[in-house]
């Protein structure tokens, strides 16, 4: 296993990050296996992988290893799925501009 330690991988790499990549994706071609291990904590990080055509199985980032979240699966979430502290949602509307986008007051 060939191992690439990185700050982060953001959508908009540096140089660094799109030669980990090139190299990663050589390895893949050849059957070699590699992780890129990035240690700073990125919201976005499992969505940004699909911009660097990678999957969960070749990047992982500390805090996911740790929180035991390197694979979860997508999933939609409204509204109704968030706990409000033992409170129900009180108005939840659509948005006009936006319908696939919801307010909960």
């Amino acid at each position: 296993m060939n191992f690439f330690v990185n700050e982060g991988l953001a959508a908009q790499g540096s140089g660094i990050e799109h030669a980990q990549v090139q190299r990663g994706k050589l390895f893949r071609k050849n059957g070699q296996s590699f992780k890129i291990v990035t240690r700073v904590y990125n919201a976005n990080g499992h969505r940004d992988l699909l911009a660097w055509q990678l999957n969960d199985a070749e990047v992982i980032n500390m805090y996911d290893y740790y929180a035991g979240t390197e694979y979860v699966p997508d999933r939609i979430v409204t509204a109704e799925d968030v706990e409000w502290g033992g409170r129900p949602v009180a108005v939840v509307e659509r948005m006009a501009d936006k319908p696939e986008t919801f307010m909960a007051f």
